[in-house]
């Protein structure tokens, strides 16, 4: 489920005009963000990197 990022294992999904970023780290889900999809897309590049 979800949909994979460029960052490791870090996935995403997508619910209207947000994002939730996430690791599966069995038996864990760990969320690592919370995006409004409307910010600059190149501000979430940045937090992903980090």
């Amino acid at each position: 489920m979800g949909k994979r990022t460029n960052f490791g294992d870090t996935k995403s999904i997508s619910m209207r005009h947000y994002s939730i970023l996430y690791k599966i780290i069995r038996p864990k889900i760990i969320i690592t963000g919370f995006w409004d999809n409307r910010q600059n897309p190149e501000k979430l590049l940045n937090f992903l990197k980090e």
